[in-house]
């Protein structure tokens, strides 16, 4: 993966899986990672892999099926 420093991604599902796979490597090439998900807040929040690599990460919440929740107005 190319170096991405400098970008922000959003990875929905990120919490496990496969998204988190993304998170973590989106990570390693640079990029710092907005880790979202819907149900398991403690695995999004378990964000130490991504800032031990030097990198910024938060985790958010939301259901991206529910409209408000993708215009920020509810989740």
């Amino acid at each position: 993966m190319d170096d991405l420093n400098g970008r922000v991604a959003l990875v929905t599902g990120a919490s496990r899986g496969i998204g988190r796979d993304i998170a973590l490597a989106l990570a390693a090439a640079s990029c710092s990672v907005a880790v979202a998900y819907n149900n398991d807040k403690a695995g999004a929040e378990d964000v130490g892999e991504i800032q031990q690599g030097g990198q910024q990460a938060v985790a958010l919440t939301g259901d991206i099926a529910k409209p408000d929740a993708r215009r920020g107005t509810g989740a």
